[in-house]
């Protein structure tokens, strides 16, 4: 089901009914633009402006941002680059583990990261199939 025609499914006015906010809660969370309109603010407190931001098709945590600096300086070094990029985005709200933020590549005040972020769906359990 796409996010639009999930979209559709949610009433203009809705109730307090376990039904329909587990309905709501799926569109926020699964939603296209949900995650990289908040990504995109937090950068922004950060010092960063968003060029672009995707989620991998084949590994849903993984995010891939290419960002440009636009406060004070920022290092050379692409690790100390990454923990001022996790420090700005912590205080932010977003938390990222030092392992999990990668700068791939800075060329002056372009940067090309990329961080996990959410969960993976579970993987199918083939042992309660009966063959």
């Amino acid at each position: 089901m796409t996010p639009q025609s999930t979209l559709r499914r949610v009433p203009a006015e809705p109730d307090d009914s376990p039904g329909t906010m587990e309905l709501l809660c799926d569109v926020i969370l699964t939603g296209e633009a949900f995650l990289p309109k908040r990504f995109e603010a937090d950068f922004a407190k950060a010092g960063f402006a968003r060029r672009r931001i995707c989620q991998e098709e084949y590994h849903p945590t993984v995010w891939t941002a290419w960002l440009t600096a636009t406060g004070a300086d920022f290092p050379k070094d692409k690790k100390l680059l990454g923990r001022q990029i996790r420090r700005a985005l912590a205080k932010n709200g977003i938390k990222i583990p030092p392992a999990e933020l990668t700068v791939i590549e800075q060329r002056g005040c372009h940067v090309k990261c990329a961080f996990l972020f959410g969960t993976a769906p579970p993987p199918p359990d083939f042992r309660s199939e009966r063959l």
